[in-house]
Formats: structure tokens, sequence, C-alpha cells
């Protein structure tokens, strides 16, 4: 993992760069205290973040593209207005603040179409100190299941972007045609990768380039979680990885040694 830190207190100065920004916690403060373009761009790059996650959630809600995409709307105009200043990592994640805004959207859309809400929400007071209560409601699994689903959406287009830049590198290609083709066996798929990409691999050879592979995309996905966590320490990131469902992709990158007290685990 590199380096680089997030600053440890206050907000990044107003003109931080966005690359330069290490956690997601770290990108809403400069979104909601930075000011001028810095702020504008940091807000434009939470809605690019978030707002595939926040447009399955509600249609799944409200089984209607239409009016998902109206409240999704109604969410990211909060989001570029910087409506959500108060939200502090002191008060739990930052997915779990952006649930309880979107969740707050979606009742206020089916109380003025004079519907009952498909599951069982209720709004959470604007001072409310803690979501834990409201937030694991059993009878609403769609938020985590696309939060999950964007996860790992986000951490194979990563992986894509690292096969580009790395010559020689099929670690998204193998990584696709494995999902694609969940009953080919070594040989069919290293067939397939021969079709594509015309590297010829025996079936020994694509077992261990796929190895590698799922090994890169779970360092990958261990950055982009970490991201996504104000104190990413490696109890916090395991934390975080067993609520997704996520833990089986990177069990094998928690080695004994990195389970110190207070040690970060920190995005590149």
């Amino acid at each position: 993992m590199s380096e680089r830190r997030e600053p440890s207190v206050g907000a990044p100065a107003p003109d931080a760069r966005l690359e330069e920004i290490s956690t997601y916690w770290s990108l809403f403060r400069l979104a909601h205290q930075g000011t001028g373009a810095s702020a504008s761009a940091a807000r434009n790059a939470l809605v690019m973040r978030y707002n595939g996650a926040i447009h399955r959630y509600l249609a799944a809600l409200l089984h209607n593209e239409q009016e998902a995409q109206e409240v999704t709307q109604e969410v990211v105009v909060r989001l570029l207005r910087g409506d959500f200043a108060a939200a502090t990592p002191e008060r739990g994640r930052f997915r779990d603040y952006l649930k309880a805004a979107v969740r707050n959207e979606y009742l206020r859309y089916v109380k003025k179409k004079g519907r009952r809400a498909a599951v069982s929400l209720e709004v959470l007071p604007s001072a409310a100190n803690t979501f834990a209560e409201w937030l694991d409601d059993p009878q609403d699994p769609h938020w985590l299941a696309e939060w999950r689903r964007d996860v790992l959406a986000k951490t194979m287009r990563v992986l894509q972007s690292y096969e580009r830049e790395t010559e020689g590198n099929l670690y998204h290609t193998l990584m696709r045609l494995r999902t694609e083709h969940l009953d080919d066996d070594n040989s069919q798929l290293a067939q397939r990768v021969l079709e594509e990409t015309g590297r010829a691999f025996s079936p020994e050879a694509f077992r261990g380039q796929l190895l590698r592979a799922r090994r890169k995309f779970a360092e990958l996905l261990l950055e982009h979680i970490a991201a996504t966590l104000d104190q990413p320490t490696p109890e916090n990131v395991e934390a975080e990885l067993s609520d997704l469902g996520l833990l089986g992709y990177v069990r094998d990158l928690f080695p004994a040694d990195r389970r110190n007290r207070g040690q970060r685990i920190d995005p590149e």
C-alpha cells in the first residue's frame, strides 16, 4: 500500500487535488468545507461514486424506473448543493449516512404520492447521533446488496484500468471470462482467452494467471474499502468487509502482523 496518508485533522485544503484525497470522508469534507471549484469538483465526484448504488436501491423500492430516476435526481441535487454537511464520521459510516438521506427522500416521495412505503422505514431526526437500530432493518436488504454490487463493479473497473496500463497483463480479462463462463473448465477458458486476445495458455498456466488475477482483485477491493472509511484500521476494514459479505475475497490479505491496533490500511 502507499505511504500516503489523509490529513489527520480538519478538512483538506480548498485547493487539494481530488486524486490526492485518500478516503471518501476526506472527499466529503472538501465537498462541504472547501470553496470554489475544488468543492464543486468534489461534489461532482461524490455523485459519480454513489449515483449507481442510489439509483438501483430506489429502483428496487419503487419498482418503477422513471420514479427511481426522479428520486435519484433529488438526492443528486442535494449532494451537489452540499446539503449533507452535518454528516460526520462519528455518526457512522458515510454509506450509512447516505442511506439515511436516500431513504428519507424515498419516504417523502411516496408520502407525496399518497402511497405506503414498500418496506418499514422511519425518517430519522436530523439531529440523531446513532444510526444502528434504524439501519439494521431486516426488511430492507436492498441497500446493502446494491452497495456490495457497486463496490465489486468499481473494483473490476479499476482492475480493467490496471490491465490497460500494464503491458502484457490480462487480469481483468481472465476475471471477466471466469465470471461470465462459470461452467467452463480451465481448458475451455484458456481457449476463450486465445480467441479473444491471441494469447495462448495451457490449462495449468491459465490457472496460475487466474490466481494472480484474483489476488490483484482482492488487493484493489481492500484499497477501495479502506477508502470508504475515515479510520481504515485493519479491524475497521475487516468489519466493513464482513458487513458487506466480501471478507472471503480478501481473507488471505490479512496476515497476523497487520492486525496491530492502530495500524492503518491506506489506499494507494
